[in-house]
Parts: C-alpha cells; sequence; structure tokens
C-alpha cells in the first residue's frame, strides 16, 4: 500500500509558543521528520554567510524530501520562507501558526531549564543588552537558542513596524550598550 503525500506542515510562532511539542506530536502521529531551523543554523557561524549557508542546507534536504511528507519548525514567515510559499504549488505546504498570549510566552521561555542552555558566558552580553533596553523603557524578553551557544532578545510591538526600524532600534541599542 503506498504511503499518503502529506504537504510541508510548517508551524511558525513566537518562542514559546508551543513549536517544538506540535512538530514533535504530529511527528510522532504521522511518521513525517521534523526539519528545525535553529539546528541548521548552529551548524553554521553567526553571519550573513552562516544564516545563508544554513538555509541552503535546510532546502537541500527539504529538496532530498521531494518538497512534501515533512514538518518544518521555524520563528516566522520572513523573506526566506516566503519563498517556499511562491515556489510551491498550491497545496504543497501548509502554514500552521502558533500563537500564544504574551504572559504564556514570558512563562514558558522563563521555564526553559538552564542545563538546556549551554555555556554561560554569552549571559554576560544578554544581561548588558537588557540593561540598556529596560534603562530606555522598552520590555523585551530573551530567548535562549536550541543550539545554546546564545540567545534572542525578542520585543514585541504593540502595533505593526516596518522590519527595517525594528532592526534599526535593535542595532542602535546594542551600539549604546557596547559604547
Amino acid at each position: 500500500m503506498k504511503a499518503h503525500p502529506y504537504p510541508i506542515i510548517h508551524i511558525i510562532g513566537l518562542p514559546g509558543a508551543g513549536k517544538t511539542a506540535l512538530g514533535q506530536q504530529l511527528s510522532k502521529k504521522f511518521g513525517l521528520p521534523v526539519f528545525y531551523i535553529g539546528t541548521y543554523r548552529a551548524r553554521y557561524s553567526r553571519t550573513a554567510i552562516g544564516e545563508a549557508d544554513a538555509w541552503v542546507a535546510l532546502f537541500r534536504d527539504l529538496s532530498r524530501h521531494g518538497w512534501k511528507n515533512c514538518i518544518l519548525e521555524t520563528t516566522g514567515l520572513n523573506f526566506r520562507e516566503g519563498f517556499l510559499r511562491k515556489a510551491l504549488p498550491l497545496g504543497q505546504m501548509m502554514t500552521v501558526k502558533l500563537e500564544a498570549s504574551r504572559k504564556t510566552l514570558h512563562k514558558r521561555i522563563r521555564m526553559k531549564k538552564k542545563s538546556e542552555q549551554g555555556g554561560e558566558h554569552w549571559m554576560d552580553d544578554v544581561r548588558a543588552v537588557m540593561a540598556t533596553y529596560r534603562e530606555e523603557g522598552i520590555p523585551a524578553v530573551v530567548e535562549r537558542s536550541r543550539s545554546g551557544n546564545g540567545g534572542h532578545v525578542w520585543v514585541f510591538f504593540s502595533e505593526e513596524v516596518p522590519a527595517v526600524l525594528a532592526r534599526k532600534l535593535g542595532s542602535s541599542l546594542i551600539t549604546k550598550t557596547m559604547s
């Protein structure tokens, strides 16, 4: 009997929204492999080239899998993931966006075990950046990366903000922290 072909099940959402848990449950139920962008990012340097290499490796693996019968977990629908929507025929990818309240996200992020976090040397940098955010009155939360070798600072805006302005804000606050 031939296996039923599934589309790529693309799970997106903020840290702590439950992407990994859902991916694992779907993987177990349907016997599908899960591709985590964080796993690919951990293999390469934290540069623009490293980020591009991670996505190329991910797309290569998805291609080897026939662009179907798998689960893809990423943090959001950015221009790289937008490529998938444009390149794949309608019905070949299904996107599931998980959302959670700010309170739930904060709670889940804080609950991550320290043993899963890797080395602590990067935490000094994160603490310094978070102090700058607090000084400026900008609420933010820290997500420890899947690799355990670093973290991400998330800022939740109350309304839509162009990505270029969000990057400028982050860049200026990092610059202020370093000065």
